[in-house]
């Protein structure tokens, strides 16, 4: 159950990350090479004469055009065929566009490493294309919680990175019955709730959840009926529960067909002589979320019993990486954040987590390595950035033919490694060039 959130939760920030880096390697295209007079002809034109570029003053900050690394990249045939297309040109008279463009933290983004590592990556274009991946950058839930700062830590955390990698997670995100989980409000309203933040932290419940008898109770048809049965809830949440003998409860529990039934499987005879439930059972944190409403729902929740039944949510709950996880404080506040919850109601976002593409760029180090970069993180809670995630200019930009070959061939990370051209960004004299030739 746990293993569930936290999955949709990394998925969450990781998807965030993704949108931010598409939008930086977009911005990278407004450029339109500036004529320099009799240096003009080693322009973007080419064998097109200089003249046609020419413009009657150039600004001070517009200088860097003439730097020869702007002017050999401008020349580069994937570029050119970039800038002329119709989705190009309509992102760059964008007024979202040109905000970002002009914002310290995207240029700061520009300029870093691990975002032109990412940008090049093949499984990062494939996803920029996607029109699931589209539909969610254009979510305002998804935007508020890019904006929120629990989650830009979590993608900061290394035990997240380390789950997003991990293949048992990404089985479980292509899961309906866990996709169906996520969009359950009692589902959300125990995520929310402190007694069961306590107990995902608690050693022994992690402990708990690596066990293979564990594991295979929840497998159980006869466990999953008495989770749904009254007469278990109340006992759950009876103080005398340690006294089960001389319970009233218990002793209706005992004459219950669904609990004998229970009492007679030898994955729970199992299960009762494991010490490390035992040790569980006597938690108070655990106590306290058995008498919790909300999670007395969920055990009843059908959504919920075949998630558990699962084998891929069963290994992962036996993963250390998603232990770990479930123990970081920054989840946990994340799990009570209601943006957070609204996107894992959201049918775009239940899309992007089955999608292929998007499990790839999951794993991939360069993306992680970006969603941990202060720069990223910055830029994705700016308003301009996410007006621009949401552009229907931008995403058309993504999905375009001519963008897609011009990252190919390597043009656009050649184009980043350039301090000049990057300069160029920066000060905005690409922009206004563009701008120029229209």
């Amino acid at each position: 159950m746990n293993g569930n959130s936290s999955k949709s939760q990394s998925t969450l920030w990781v998807i965030a990350g993704a949108l931010v880096v598409i939008a930086i390697v977009a911005v990278l295209g407004l450029f339109y090479p500036r004529s320099t007079g009799t240096n003009a002809a080693g322009t973007i034109g080419g064998v097109q004469k200089a003249e046609r570029y020419r413009v009657e003053q150039v600004a001070d900050k517009d200088v860097i055009l003439h730097h020869p690394e702007v002017q050999a990249l401008l020349q580069n045939d994937k570029i050119q065929k970039l800038l002329k297309s119709k989705e190009f040109q309509a992102l760059s008279a964008d007024k979202s566009y040109q905000a970002l463009v002009a914002n310290k933290a995207y240029q700061a983004l520009v300029a870093n490493k691990a975002y032109q590592a990412l940008v090049a990556n093949k499984a990062y274009q494939a996803l920029m294309a996607d029109k699931s991946y589209q539909a969610l950058s254009a979510d305002k839930s998804y935007q508020a919680l890019a904006a929120d700062k629990s989650y830009q830590a979590l993608m900061a955390d290394k035990s997240y990175q380390a789950l997003m990698a991990d293949k048992s997670y990404q089985a479980l995100m292509a899961d309906k019955s866990y996709q169906a989980l996520m969009a359950d409000k009692s589902y959300q309203a125990l995520m929310a709730d402190k007694s069961c933040q306590a107990l995902m932290a608690d050693k022994s419940y992690q402990a708990l959840m690596a066990d293979k008898s564990y594991q295979a109770l929840m497998a159980d048809k006869s466990y999953q009926a008495l989770m749904a049965d009254k007469s278990y809830q109340a006992l759950a949440a009876d103080k005398s529960y340690q006294a089960l003998a001389a319970d009233k409860s218990y002793q209706a529990l005992m004459a219950d067909k669904s609990y004998q039934a229970l009492a007679a499987d030898k994955a729970y005879q199992a299960l009762m002589a494991d010490k490390s439930y035992q040790a569980l059972m006597a938690d108070k944190s655990y106590q306290a979320l058995m008498a919790d409403k909300s999670f007395q729902a969920l055990m009843a929740d059908k959504a919920y019993q075949a998630l558990s039944a699962d084998k891929s949510c069963q290994a992962l709950m036996a993963d250390k990486s998603y232990q770990a996880l479930m123990a970081d404080k920054s989840y946990q506040a994340l799990m009570a954040d209601k943006s957070y919850q609204a996107l894992m109601a959201d049918k775009s976002y239940q899309a992007l987590m089955a999608d292929k593409s998007y499990q790839a760029l999951m794993a991939d180090k360069a993306y992680q390595a970006l969603m941990a970069d202060k720069s990223y993180q910055a830029l994705a809670a700016d308003k301009s950035f996410q007006g621009l995630m949401a552009d229907k200019s931008f995403q058309g930009l993504m999905a375009s033919r001519q963008y897609q070959a011009a990252i190919d061939s390597g043009a656009w990370q050649q184009a980043l490694a350039s301090q000049a051209f990057c300069q160029a960004l920066a000060t905005g004299a690409l922009n206004r060039e563009a701008h120029s030739q229209q």
